[in-house]
């Protein structure tokens, strides 16, 4: 049904997100943090802020969740 597909869905998209976000973070790592940040603002902007919240060791969870955040969508529509 459309919550378990929805639910299917967002949760693999988050395990998509945490795996290329820790991929990253293991690419561009260095005990710089000046030369961290500009390599992973070079490379990937778009995952940064959770890439920098593994790297200061903060809970990265909600970011990534709103980075799933899908698009308003009615769960169905019942014709008659």
């Amino acid at each position: 049904n459309w919550v378990k597909q929805t639910q299917s869905e967002l949760q693999s998209k988050y395990d998509d997100i945490k795996t290329k976000s820790f991929n990253a973070y293991r690419e561009c790592y260095s005990d710089d943090k000046k030369t961290f940040a500009l390599s992973v603002l070079e490379k990937y902007k778009d995952l940064s802020p959770v890439i920098f919240s593994i790297y200061n060791k903060k809970d990265y969870n909600k970011i990534i969740w709103k980075l799933c955040r899908p698009a308003y969508s009615k769960p169905f529509k019942i014709e008659v």
